[in-house]
């Protein structure tokens, strides 16, 4: 009853608690199954935004999160979604890309550190894998920062190739100029607070930090696939 004021649902919900349904619910937990997902099932269907009142009101994010962490990062971080449909895109099904996701899923709240250099280590390994599909040379000691320009320059991302007569040409560079600056970023965060090259430094970043850059390498990470696979499409 309590769900059904909630969600708008009382008449609803009522149906559920007069006539013979205690009767049946009691010992059986099918039927109680099955009451309950009718009951969720219509109060969704009429309305998506009531499954966050349910979820909300059951707490059963929190409890999912207590009984099984990897679970919940699946079903409620957005992180974890942006990670899952990198992860999905068959061209990057690549060894190192999906070791370097999976070991982001599962630091980010017990080992933070581990999450941020992982993250970078993602989009270097990435940008890598693009430029060597892109027939684009290497000298094998490139930075993050030297990846992601030429990574740029062959995506037709560099803002220097913006053609200043283009509506919004000013507003299209300084956005792609800024992915220069989410990977620097990236990047001196790992060499402040991430891990690598045997060394390890925790001095206070928490899981909101890991999160943070999770979340903006993850989506960068997206763009230049995506980008890349538009490229890709258009050469054949």
């Amino acid at each position: 009853m309590e769900l059904g004021l909630l969600t708008g649902h009382e008449n609803l919900a009522r149906n559920y608690v007069q006539f013979d349904w205690p009767d049946i619910l009691v010992d059986n937990p099918t039927a109680q199954y099955e009451a309950t997902m009718h009951f969720v099932d219509t109060v969704v269907e009429e309305d998506e935004d009531n499954l966050s009142t349910i979820l909300d009101y059951l707490e059963l994010p929190m409890k999912i999160k207590e009984r099984d962490p990897n679970l919940f990062a699946k079903l409620f971080r957005q992180d974890q979604l942006l990670m899952d449909e990198i992860r999905s895109r068959a061209v990057f099904n690549l060894f190192d890309v999906n070791n370097y996701l999976m070991r982001i899923s599962e630091a980010v709240d017990d080992d933070p550190a581990l999450a941020i250099g992982s993250m970078k280590e993602l989009l270097e390994s990435l940008m890598k894998h693009i430029l060597d599909a892109q027939s684009e040379a290497l000298a094998g000691d490139e930075r993050v920062p030297d990846l992601l320009k030429k990574t740029q320059m062959v995506l037709s991302l560099d803002p220097g190739q913006v053609n200043a007569s283009v509506k919004g040409s000013k507003l299209v560079k300084r956005t792609l100029s800024n992915l220069g600056q989410i990977v620097d970023g990236i990047a001196q965060l790992r060499n402040l607070y991430g891990t690598g090259h045997g060394r390890l430094r925790d001095a206070g970043v928490s899981p909101r930090h890991a999160r943070l850059v999770v979340n903006a390498g993850a989506a960068l990470a997206m763009f230049l696939i995506e980008t890349h696979e538009h490229h890709q499409s258009d050469s054949t």
